[in-house]
Order: structure tokens, then C-alpha cells, then sequence
């Protein structure tokens, strides 16, 4: 019965190469070949980066246009923003068009300083609801317009590996950027435990050259997409700007303070002072991401991180982020 079948499979190929012409099968047998091939890669997935690849990674540059800072009104989770960002990263100063980036999942977690995925269910519904959702983008004439994050995304189980390409919309406010553009190294971002805090860190960081910030409370809340939330203003102070500035003067570059404006006893609006902050260094937050998972959680507050660095005689500019217990010789114990 199996030769039967071989030889009717070679009487049906014998067949087919009669019928058809030379140009035709080679059409054919050159979209198999390609089709295969694709696949194939993407069952591969992307190899583990490097320890200096990782570091390399985190002081990338994210570049956007200030219009896309500005002006899109969205409301993405933390994770959702990371993401984003971490694509963003990779884009290099030449590319002329948005490119599929194939990378290892575990290899984002560390970069980014988030929990691994080991239930890759939860990174499937958040790669879900990031491709669901979109930004109002204001364009030049004044009308608003709907643009996606992200393209379909391939998500490989086997390998731990994720294909993603940003929206091909989004072009015009990331690539071959030369003027009215924003840009600040990926770890900048990465100690801010709020999407509110990260969300507000680049519109300053979009001002930091004018070191001011004019803004009315009706569109700050429509740019945060918080036209329902924190219906009393004191609360929105409290729980959205406050805290945020809280957490960006703890965590990044920057120093923010603001003044309110008012029509009569009503706050109408904010007037932010924005400056460079003085004293600043990646390297201490890289350090707080490597060792947050190492160190017992009495000493998990920010308060407390430098007396753990001090007991320890850890010095930050010099512990290499992604090392090993072993290589560091478990001085946690």
C-alpha cells in the first residue's frame, strides 16, 4: 500500500510538470522555497543577547518626534508603554522604514526590569491588547486620526522568542528625525513603577529646552485620557501629578516643580519648571533593577536601597548588571 502511494505521488508530480511550463514550476517551487524559508526563521527565533548587548541596550536612545509626544492622546499600562519604548529603542538613526524585530522574551524582561513571563498566557494577552488599541494623533490641519502601535505580532512558545514590527503609521514621528524631536536613553524609564509618571516624564522631557511647561487641566486630562478619572481636581494633584513627579525626581533626570493657575478658587491649569537634574546616573538605577530580585524585601524601598549598597560595599559604578549569584558570590546571603 505505501509503494502504491509513492508511486501515485510521482505519476500526479510527473503530471504537473507536463502541464505546467518551465516558468510557471519555477514561480511555484520559488514561493515553497520562500514560504518555507519564512517560516523557518520564525521558528528559530532570536538567539539570547549578550551581557554587554543587554547593558548596550538599556542606554539606547528612544527618539519621537515632539508631535507624537505632544499631541496623541492614549492610555497604555506600564508594561504596554515598555514595549513600545523598547522597539523604539532599537530603531537605528539610518533606518528608512520600521522593521519586524525578532527578540527573546526573557532577555526584554531584564533589559526592562520586569518579572520574566513564565506563563506566556499573560504576555499573549497583553501583546493582545497593546495590537487592540490605538492613539489619536492630531495631524497638521487640525484633524485627529487613529494610529496603531503595533502590526501583527508572532509569538513562538518553543524558542521564548516574540517577531513585532510598530505600526507602519507611525513613520513620520520616528524615523529619519532631524528637527522638533525628543530623545532620552532607555534607562531613564525604566525605575518608573506608574504609567502616569512615564507618560508625563516624556512631556517634560519634550520641554526640558524650554524649561517650561504651560498646560490647561482640561487638556492634560485629555492627553492622559483622564476626562472621567479623578473627577476632583485635588485628587488628580494628588494621585497623577504629585506622585508622578515624585517618582521622575527619584528615578530620572529630571526636576519638576509647578505652579497652579486659577480662576478664582478654581485650578484652571499648571505651569511647569523643568531642569535638568544634577546629580543623576543611569548606572545606580541599573543596579537597583539587577539587585531588586536579590536582595530581601526589607530592603525594597528606595529609602533603604543605599544602606543595602553600603552594608554590602557594593559600589554601582562598578557591579556589572546582568552578573550571575555565583560570579558575585551570593553576597546576599
Amino acid at each position: 500500500m505505501w509503494k502504491k502511494n509513492i508511486g501515485y505521488v510521482e505519476k500526479k508530480h510527473r503530471y504537473a510538470e507536463e502541464k505546467h511550463s518551465f516558468k510557471e514550476r519555477l514561480i511555484y517551487f520559488f514561493r515553497i522555497y520562500c514560504y518555507t524559508d519564512f517560516h523557518e526563521n520564525l521558528r528559530q527565533g532570536a538567539r539570547p543577547m549578550t551581557e554587554q548587548e543587554k547593558i548596550d541596550q538599556q542606554y539606547a536612545l528612544v527618539v519621537k518626534s515632539n508631535e507624537l509626544i505632544r499631541k496623541s492622546r492614549f492610555s497604555l499600562s506600564l508594561t504596554e508603554q515598555r514595549i513600545v519604548l523598547y522597539l523604539i529603542s532599537k530603531i537605528k538613526p539610518n533606518d528608512t522604514e520600521l522593521l519586524e524585530y525578532d527578540f527573546n522574551i526573557k532577555d526584554f524582561c531584564e533589559v526592562c526590569g520586569i518579572d520574566y513571563f513564565t506563563n506566556l498566557s499573560q504576555l499573549k494577552e497583553i501583546i493582545k491588547t497593546l495590537r487592540d488599541k490605538s492613539t489619536w494623533i492630531t495631524l497638521p490641519g487640525g484633524a485627529e486620526t487613529l494610529v496603531s502601535w503595533i502590526e501583527k505580532p508572532y509569538l513562538f512558545r518553543d524558542s521564548g522568542t516574540i517577531k513585532i514590527r510598530l505600526d507602519r503609521d507611525l513613520m513620520p514621528y520616528l524615523l529619519q528625525l532631524k528637527e522638533n524631536f525628543t530623545q532620552y536613553e532607555l534607562i531613564a524609564i525604566l525605575g518608573l513603577k506608574s504609567k502616569f509618571s512615564l507618560r508625563l516624564y516624556e512631556l517634560f522631557k519634550s520641554y526640558e529646552s524650554l524649561g517650561r511647561y504651560e498646560v490647561s487641566l482640561e487638556e492634560l486630562r485629555k492627553l492622559m485620557m483622564l476626562e472621567n478619572e479623578y473627577p476632583l481636581t485635588a485628587d488628580f494633584r494628588r494621585y497623577v501629578i504629585d506622585r508622578s513627579i515624585e517618582e521622575i525626581e527619584q528615578f530620572t533626570d529630571l526636576e519638576i516643580s509647578y505652579q497652579k493657575k486659577k480662576q478664582g478658587r478654581s485650578i484652571t491649569g499648571f505651569i511647569f519648571t523643568i531642569r535638568k537634574a544634577d546629580d543623576w546616573d543611569g548606572q545606580y538605577i541599573a543596579t537597583e533593577l539587577f539587585l531588586k530580585k536579590k536582595i530581601s524585601t526589607r530592603y525594597r524601598l528606595k529609602k533603604d536601597f543605599k544602606n543595602y549598597l553600603a552594608e554590602h560595599e557594593i559600589d554601582p559604578n562598578q557591579i556589572s548588571l546582568f552578573d550571575s549569584d555565583e560570579d558575585r558570590g551570593n553576597e546576599n546571603d
